[in-house]
């Protein structure tokens, strides 16, 4: 598999993520270091609601030979936070 785009973009934006990990978290289920799920969470503080942040669990994405076994379902998201 390989990323799409221009590799110095992509570099900027990983960069900008690892470093405001209290918006943004990445949670990838591995076996024999293959990567064989992901998903990622976005963290917003949002005002309204009391000032009360939620977040939103997106791309969640299972590489096709690991689908089926139960991954995203395995997954602790309360964890994640």
């Amino acid at each position: 598999m390989t990323l799409k785009g221009d590799a110095e973009r992509l570099k900027q934006v990983w960069h900008y993520i690892m470093t405001n990990q209290d918006r943004y978290r990445y949670v990838i289920a591995e076996e024999n270091g293959k990567i064989l799920s992901t998903y990622n969470i976005v963290i917003d503080p949002n005002l309204p609601r009391a000032a009360r942040p939620y977040s939103v669990i997106d791309n969640v994405i299972t590489h096709p030979e690991a689908r089926r076994r139960g991954f995203s379902r395995a997954v602790d998201y309360t964890h994640s936070l």
